[in-house]
């Protein structure tokens, strides 16, 4: 179960330094660090949030051949989700391909001896754009106000190279739908500034205050050649196809992975221009569809997960490391364009 508290970074952290790469058969000892300037950086950290669990220690769960694979992997995880999206429509640039770093703190849990179901909480959101005349910053309360995502992984075998394949899910964000996957987004420009709903009781196919802060959908920020407030409405979705590494380290491919959005509002006439939308890019690059994953201790929040994408900014969060399991294989979107 997933619930609020306030933490800080668990000391055993430190001690999980190995670097994962996107796929299984390349070396662990590989590395790309964020950028220490980047803007776009955002994470729960005064609310933060903590898995409960009573499985006990998971660092060794492995060890107990007596039980299925489901419940040999189970526990607490962090995980890093990257995808890639195509923007139209914009003011000045007309086109971009963005690129999106996804930070989750998961709880795996058996449903049955060779089924997972997780629950994934976001922690952090970092938006890179191929061009330097704008930047995205994703506030710290889209962040706090995002759902918890839940997936369905079937396990063959807990060893290393066997399949992590999970389900195609959905999240909306920032509007009511009957159906998350074929029901449309409201339409851009159909909003006001100022006047929303809660999403409680929010008519379906309507926008609503997801984030609670008084504007339509989720509230976005655009820097650089153009400075406005998107106030926007996502449909989000990921389905993984990896492998297990070994019992503390998952990582591989997305099957599928895409953002779709729609500007319901902005407070900038500028911004109005265009009709900017969001678009799956049709021909992923294979250096930006990847997941992996690290196990945490039990009771790790999203400070760990966070503590493990980058030294660049703190390094006492990471006890000097610089091979972190979360950092990025990949932090230039025009290697997708």
């Amino acid at each position: 179960m997933i619930t609020k508290t306030h933490a800080t970074a668990h000391p055993a952290i430190a001690a999980l330094a190995l670097c994962l790469t996107a796929s299984c058969d390349q070396s662990l000892g590989e590395k790309s660090d964020l950028d220490a300037d980047s803007p776009t950086e955002t994470q729960s950290n005064s609310d933060d949030l903590r898995i409960d669990t009573d499985s006990g220690s998971s660092q060794n769960s492995d060890t107990d051949t007596s039980q299925g694979p489901s419940a040999r992997m189970s526990g607490t995880w962090g995980m890093l989700l990257s995808a890639s999206s195509k923007q139209v429509g914009i003011p000045l640039v007309k086109t971009q391909i963005l690129s999106s770093r996804n930070y989750f703190l998961v709880e795996a849990s058996p449903d049955g001896p060779t089924r997972i179901r997780t629950e994934e909480k976001l922690c952090g959101l970092y938006v890179e754009l191929e061009t330097w005349l704008n930047k995205t910053i994703i506030p710290d309360r889209f962040i706090e106000h995002s759902g918890v995502i839940e997936r369905t992984i079937d396990l063959s075998s807990s060893e290393p190279g066997a399949p992590w394949i999970s389900d195609d899910v959905y999240e909306v964000r920032g509007a009511r739908l009957a159906d998350p996957v074929r029901d449309p987004l409201p339409p851009p420009g159909s909003s006001h500034l100022n006047e929303t709903q809660p999403c409680e009781t929010a008519p379906i196919g309507s926008e609503c205050d997801q984030d609670e802060d008084g504007h339509p959908g989720m509230t976005t920020i655009l820097a650089g050649a153009l400075s406005c407030e998107l106030y926007v409405a996502q449909r989000w979705h990921s389905a993984l196809a990896g492998a297990i590494v070994d019992a503390n380290h998952i990582a591989g491919p997305l099957s599928s992975a895409a953002t779709q959005q729609t500007i319901l509002a902005t407070n900038s006439n500028v911004c109005k221009q265009g009709n900017m939308q969001t678009l799956e890019v049709i021909d992923k690059c294979p250096e930006h569809f990847y997941f992996k994953m690290v196990r945490l201790p039990d009771h790790a929040t999203c400070d760990d997960v966070m503590a493990l994408t980058s030294c660049d900014e703190k390094l006492e969060t990471c006890g000097g490391q610089i091979n972190l399991p979360l950092n990025p294989n990949v932090d230039d979107p025009s290697s997708c364009s």
